[in-house]
Order: C-alpha cells, then sequence, then structure tokens
C-alpha cells in the first residue's frame, strides 16, 4: 500500500522514486522525496562504551570534523554508526548507539 502525502494529486504516483542499482539495493535517484546530500567520508576508529556495560568496537565517519571528541560534541545528530570489521560469520554489521548513552569513547590511528 502507497499512501499519498496531503496535499499532492495522483500525479506524485506516476513520478519515479527508486532506481534499482545492479546490486539489487534501490537508491533514492528522483521525486518528490529525493535528496542531494553530499557527505565527506573521514573515518576513524573508535571504541565505545555505552551506559549498559557494553564495549563496542569499529569505524565512524566523522564527516568534515577534525577530531572523534567536535564530532560527538559539535554535531547535531542523536545517533552514531558504528561499522565493525567485516568477519567470516556476520559479513559487515552496522550498530547505531545513542549519544546520550555513551560513557567513554577512545580512538586510535
Amino acid at each position: 500500500m502507497r499512501l499519498i502525502p496531503w496535499g499532492l494529486g495522483l500525479d506524485f504516483l506516476s513520478q519515479p522514486i527508486y532506481n534499482t542499482l545492479e546490486t539489487g539495493r534501490k537508491s533514492l535517484k528522483e521525486g518528490p522525496m529525493a535528496q542531494n546530500i553530499d557527505y565527506a567520508k573521514n573515518y576513524q576508529n573508535i571504541k565505545v562504551k555505552i551506559s549498559d556495560g557494553t564495549v563496542i568496537t569499529g569505524k565512524i565517519n566523522i564527516m568534515n570534523f577534525s577530531r572523534l571528541s567536535e564530532y560527538l560534541k559539535q554535531s547535531n545528530d542523536r545517533f552514531i554508526t558504528i561499522l565493525a570489521e567485516e568477519t567470516e560469520d556476520a559479513g559487515k554489521k552496522a550498530t547505531i548507539v545513542n549519544k546520550d548513552h555513551i560513557i567513554w569513547a577512545d580512538t586510535w590511528d
């Protein structure tokens, strides 16, 4: 079932929103919901301890910030995405953490 946003006519249904790539994934390409966002890629290693005692290790994209501490303090995002190393069992894994639950964070080169 596809919902029609309030105030739009039926011509909304005829506009393409997704374009399927060769990988089988769908990406937002055009249409009323399309966004042209260009993210900087600046990955750093990270180890984070959260309030339940769990320690998560992986990589984080700090975008245009020069240090992890600047990203955690100055970014408007409430959540961070930590990408774990690829393993044989799980493949790639991403963990999304609420910044309010971070006790400490460490980075290394």
